[in-house]
């Protein structure tokens, strides 16, 4: 096997490279040439090669396949370096991301359009919704009011005690405790109604607008047709 490896070195011998080569394809038999191949590649210093193996320090470069008459039939691309391969990943990951957020769109859309007839509709349900929830924060405020009542009441029995020089029964100290984690429980539950209602409003402000845009896109489309 007839083997050519040197580098460009000068722009007035950049022609010998070529020259050689085409002389030893002109040598090489037909069926020499159905199975012999040659490479051209750059390294990293801009030095430009040819052979008919590439060496192991060089696999990694762009090279391409000539044919016996020097033309390129084939071209191997550099091999990617970690950080490619790194911001291909965060590329697919992010059209994949896009795409799951593009279908949930389009999901929501037909949601959207197939629950409500009109603009007046959703905002019932949202005022329906809405109703719901401040009547379950508004329950519980009334309950916090009443466990903090009761909890003032059980403090004043236990200073009582203390006042008359007595040990705080067991049974206050419990009872005590026990409306005091009520009263935590059931703020902590009113404050999240709370935020659920204000959740709410934009969520149905956001829905409103859409179908606005559903509905129009929608009618337009049907008056476009009815026009014709």
């Amino acid at each position: 096997m007839h083997r050519l490896l040197f580098p460009d070195i000068a722009d007035l011998t950049r022609i010998v490279p070529l020259l050689l080569l085409f002389g030893v394809l002109f040598m090489i038999t037909p069926d020499d040439a159905l199975a012999a191949k040659f490479y051209r590649w750059v390294d990293e210093s801009g030095q430009v090669y040819y052979s008919d193996k590439v060496p192991p320090e060089h696999i990694r470069q762009k090279r391409e396949e000539l044919n016996d008459r020097g033309l390129v039939v084939n071209t191997v691309d550099a091999a990617k370096t970690p950080e490619q391969f790194a911001e291909e990943d965060r590329q697919a990951k992010l059209r994949e991301a896009e795409a799951s957020r593009r279908k949930a769109v389009e999901l929501h859309d037909q949601w959207l359009v197939s629950t409500y007839r009109n603009e007046q509709d959703l905002i019932r349900a949202r005022d329906d919704k809405l109703a719901s929830v401040e009547a379950a924060a508004k329950l519980t405020r009334e309950r916090v009011d009443a466990l903090k009542r009761e909890l003032q009441g059980l403090r004043t029995q236990a200073a009582n005690h203390e006042r008359a020089g007595q040990a705080v029964p067991e049974q206050l100290v419990k009872d005590i405790d026990d409306v005091e984690r009520q009263v935590a429980v059931n703020l902590d539950f009113f404050l999240r109604k709370k935020q659920e209602q204000a959740q709410l409003k934009t969520d149905y402000d956001r829905d409103l607008e859409r179908l606005g845009e559903l509905l129009g896109n929608k009618n337009a489309g049907s008056q476009a047709l009815g026009g014709r």
